[in-house]
């Protein structure tokens, strides 16, 4: 079937990069995992994210094609596919399923509740039913946070920095994305306590995108916020490039938008993210129960800081601002 694919292609990078890391790795029986993605299977074929997950798995001790089967289903951006898509990855038997996002998550605990399930960049867990607790998840659904209603006047704040005469700010992403509700809330408050009109601009697939740009671009905005779900993730580029045409600093609630050409980003430090990640999948592989496994947030947050951007949106950013950065893109 063409949607898919072992992560082992998407991640040769990273299994050739530490050969000596491999061959130290004992033989061991051949472990299975599923992964559930609602993006594309091309986009993640080039994600630098998946090279990182794999080479965090090579360092935990699983190679893939020798002790390591992964089995890949992609929803292309879907999200609708994704229930179907957790009842076929059953039939490859997994020993755990690794879902990405929200809507993965809530596909997968539908179509099993014996198989263990890490969640991968959730948002809000607790108050959307995927578990019953930070500190007891319960039942098989275990794994990290990336997104929480608290860091929404923190990304604005800093938006607001950069932007200081930003009173018209247009919002970019899925309204119906579970977690979303929480977020957006604390966003609405947080941009009515800085004087700032929130127009939403609603996408729930990659071809809605367009017609979205092309609204946007008739609004008169100062700035846009892109959040990061499948809709917008799979049409990264064309976002960014339309917000450089037309002179639109950008802050994202995912890191690629700053890497495609954006501005700004404040949130998780995806690195860290990852490790956390890793880590509940070798745990739960050696034994342990995803309900004894307490949630993990975020302890690292990075912002990132497009210079090359800002000096085409000629944009001054303060100097104060570009030190607290922890990553400047020149």
């Amino acid at each position: 079937m063409k949607r898919r694919h072992l992560l082992c292609s998407v991640s040769a990078a990273g299994l050739v990069a530490c050969p000596a890391l491999l061959r130290a790795q004992p033989a061991t029986r051949v472990r299975r995992v599923g992964v559930l993605s609602p993006y594309e299977a091309a986009m993640s074929r080039a994600s630098a994210r998946f090279a990182a997950f794999a080479a965090q798995m090579q360092r935990a001790g699983y190679e893939w094609g020798r002790n390591l089967q992964v089995d890949s289903l992609y929803a292309e951006g879907e999200v609708e596919r994704l229930p179907a898509l957790a009842t076929e990855l059953l039939r490859h038997e997994p020993e755990l399923i690794l879902a990405f996002g929200n809507d993965a998550i809530a596909a997968a605990r539908s179509a099993t509740r014996t198989v263990p399930i890490v969640m991968a960049f959730s948002a809000e867990p607790v108050g959307t039913g995927l578990v019953a607790s930070l500190a007891r998840p319960g039942a098989n659904v275990t794994g990290t946070t990336w997104l929480s209603a608290e860091i929404a006047a923190k990304t604005l704040e800093l938006l607001r920095e950069a932007v200081p005469a930003l009173t018209r700010l247009g919002a970019l992403g899925n309204p119906a994305s579970p977690g979303m509700r929480f977020y957006r809330d604390a966003f609405s408050n947080a941009a009515a306590r800085l004087g700032v009109e929130s127009l939403p601009f609603p996408v729930h697939r990659p071809g809605e995108v367009g017609a979205a740009l092309d609204s946007i671009a008739d609004s008169r905005v100062q700035a846009l916020y892109v959040t990061a779900e499948p809709a917008t993730e799979s049409r990264i580029d064309d976002i960014a490039a339309f917000a450089l045409k037309h002179k639109l600093p950008t802050m994202g609630l995912g890191p690629r938008l700053v890497e495609a050409g954006g501005l700004l980003y404040y949130g998780a430090d995806v690195d860290e993210t990852i490790a956390r990640i890793v880590s509940f999948v070798d745990r739960i592989l050696r034994g342990a129960r995803p309900a004894e496994l307490p949630i993990e947030q975020p302890s690292r947050f990075e912002f990132m800081v497009n210079q090359r951007t800002a000096r085409a949106l000629g944009l001054t950013l303060p100097a104060n601002l570009l030190l607290r950065a922890t990553r400047v893109i020149e």
